[in-house]
């Protein structure tokens, strides 16, 4: 009896997630197709989208980043281009391809300096350094690690 239950009660733990994972993404694809929605909570449900997917589906992590990003650009919403470029700076970085990488971590960070958003500048430059370590930039990596170091 007691090993039935422990089966019973691990098979619930295993199915949890799947469950959860699914209704959340029911969910999301619910507010992206809605028509009359905010905007802006179009643009962070593919946002979030694109997290649940990083990691499982890369390619459907870029098809919802990639969306966010051009919501976002289409409503001049710097906030989420400013995202949306992060993103697909990682998952060009996750493809190799450092250099695009480099290339959206630089927009982001100059708009989160434009917008003052403090808590991503640290984050942008941090990433901008290891990318540089990647192409073995060692001089420009140890820049963006200082100025990590003094915005601290």
């Amino acid at each position: 009896m007691r090993k039935s239950l422990f089966f019973l009660f691990l098979f619930f733990v295993i199915s949890f997630p799947s469950l959860l994972f699914g209704q959340n993404s029911d969910s999301l694809r619910t507010v992206i197709r809605t028509k009359g929605m905010h905007d802006t909570l179009r643009i962070n449900a593919h946002y979030a989208m694109a997290r649940m997917f990083v990691h499982r589906n890369a390619d459907s992590a870029e098809f919802y980043a990639s969306k966010g990003l051009r919501l976002s650009e289409k409503l001049n919403y710097s906030n989420g281009i400013g995202e949306g470029y992060g993103w697909m700076g990682y998952l060009c970085s996750q493809k190799g391809k450092v250099r695009e990488a480099i290339d959206f971590n630089l927009k982001s960070l100059a708009i989160a300096e434009k917008d003052k958003l403090e808590s991503e500048y640290v984050v942008i430059l941090n990433n901008l350094a290891t990318l540089n370590l990647d192409l073995k930039n060692y001089d420009v990596a140890r820049s963006y690690y200082q100025k990590c170091v003094e915005y601290n």
